[in-house]
């Protein structure tokens, strides 16, 4: 499960953020605001299949991070399969790479489902305390 909660931080992330690449501004300049994804992302690891979807991300000046996604486990029945993630966390970017830590995370699965909260509970635990921050992306920038 760890894994693919990195893995699903990765592709939200990504999906988000990739577009400042390239660009001749400082990259420290070009994240900041709000980054939308633009199309689903899915996963999938030892028969458990994620789809991602309506992410947004808010990078803020000084390192401080705020995003929220939707997250659907597939091959799960469907009253245990949605839940909504909301984390706050930092950034920095060394070497050209953005590097990510969440800090905290609130995860609502289905109401009235205490077989969802036990999941949600899972989640949250597996992705603050990851101990190497997974989100890691390279830019490139060149003077025009």
């Amino acid at each position: 499960m760890k894994q693919k909660l990195e893995q699903f931080f990765i592709i939200c992330a990504a999906g988000v953020l990739l577009t400042a690449c390239g660009a001749t501004a400082a990259p420290e300049v070009l994240i900041i605001g709000d980054w939308t994804q633009v199309s689903d992302a899915s996963v999938s690891n030892q028969g458990v299949d994620l789809k991602i979807s309506e992410t947004s991300v808010r990078y803020i000046t000084g390192g401080a991070s705020r995003s929220s996604s939707t997250l659907e486990i597939e091959n799960v029945p469907e009253a245990l399969s949605r839940y909504k993630i909301k984390t706050d966390g930092t950034w920095r970017i060394i070497d050209k790479k953005l590097i990510e830590r969440v800090t905290t995370a609130d995860i609502k699965g289905p109401p009235s489902r205490p077989q969802a909260a036990v999941v949600a509970a899972q989640m949250k635990a597996t992705i603050e305390t990851a101990e190497d921050p997974p989100l890691k992306f390279y830019c490139s920038h060149k003077q025009i």
